[in-house]
């Protein structure tokens, strides 16, 4: 399950945030009927922010007050982060652009203090959209430079992993016996 969850994620990600919930529908019945938070809760979070991405107001609304029903009797920050971002989406989506930059704010400081910065790139992805809206143009460019930072310091992550990887492989395919 948490595979298909995953997979939405890249998918709305990606603009396709309508493949996410047909992948996200495909394993509704077995999250739902598990009742385990730690699938309940990605998938709400995952289903709200792809909902958002679609526009679909009134759904967004019923999935956050069905994510807050099921944080209210567990402790999962990581959750309130999303959904924090799944607000700031419905916000921005509905006009309210400074309604929209402060969720994403609390987002963006949940994610920092979790340490995903993956998902810290998708809450300023939406303050940025709303602090241009609200005629923030410093606050926006701080924005876009931080996430800019946190992009690069990842590229650089997967090149350090990469090149660990290559030395690794070299190292196992040299014959026994050989020098360095």
């Amino acid at each position: 399950m948490l595979t298909h969850i995953y997979l939405a994620t890249a998918h709305t990600d990606l603009g396709a945030p309508d493949v996410a919930l047909a992948l996200l529908d495909g394993i509704s019945d077995a999250v739902t009927g598990q009742g385990e938070h730690q699938f309940l809760l990605p998938y709400l979070g995952e289903r709200i922010r792809a909902l958002a991405a679609l526009h679909r107001t009134n759904d967004v609304e019923r999935h956050i007050d069905r994510l807050l029903q099921a944080l209210a009797v567990t402790s999962y920050t990581q959750h309130g982060a999303a959904a924090a971002e799944g607000e700031g989406w419905l916000a921005l989506h509905g006009g309210d652009a400074n309604r929209a930059a402060r969720r994403f704010e609390e987002a963006d400081r949940s994610w920092l203090g979790l340490g995903f910065p993956l998902d810290r790139l998708h809450s300023l992805d939406g303050a940025y959209e709303a602090l241009q809206r609200t005629g923030s143009s410093a606050e926006a460019r701080r924005t876009v430079d931080l996430a800019n930072d946190i992009a690069t310091a990842l590229t650089a992550r997967v090149e350090d992993s990469k090149l660990a990887e290559r030395m690794a492989r070299v190292r196992n395919e040299r014959p026994r016996g050989a020098q360095a």
